[in-house]
Order: structure tokens, then C-alpha cells, then sequence
């Protein structure tokens, strides 16, 4: 197994473990909804190569 696919089964296992803990609530519902908002978001820009939370400088001049 690949130490990728080693960190994805870890990942996932704790996922699982925190889940199974979790009592759902409406607060939660409402933040889960804004979470996978921003990660449709950020998942498209990874897509097209852009992304929103970059940061440089701008000059403009001749």
C-alpha cells in the first residue's frame, strides 16, 4: 500500500470515529451547509487553475 493511499485510510478512520460521536444539531446543519458551498467553490477553481485565495501584487504602469 502506498503511503498515500496509508494517509487516505487513516484520514477516513478518524473521519469515521469523530462521525459516530457527533450528535447532529441545527447550528450544524446551517455551517455544513456554508462548508460544502466553499468546497464546491474551491473544488472548481482547483479545476480551472485559479484560485481566490492567492496573493501577489499588482502593478500597473506604463
Amino acid at each position: 500500500m502506498s503511503l498515500k493511499q496509508q494517509k487516505a485510510l487513516a484520514t477516513g478512520k478518524i473521519i469515521s470515529d469523530l462521525c459516530a460521536k457527533f450528535v447532529p444539531h441545527t447550528p450544524f446543519s446551517d455551517l455544513q451547509d456554508q462548508f460544502d458551498l466553499l468546497l464546491y467553490r474551491r473544488r472548481a477553481e482547483l479545476e480551472t487553475g485559479r484560485s481566490s485565495e492567492a496573493r501577489g501584487i499588482v502593478l500597473i504602469g506604463r
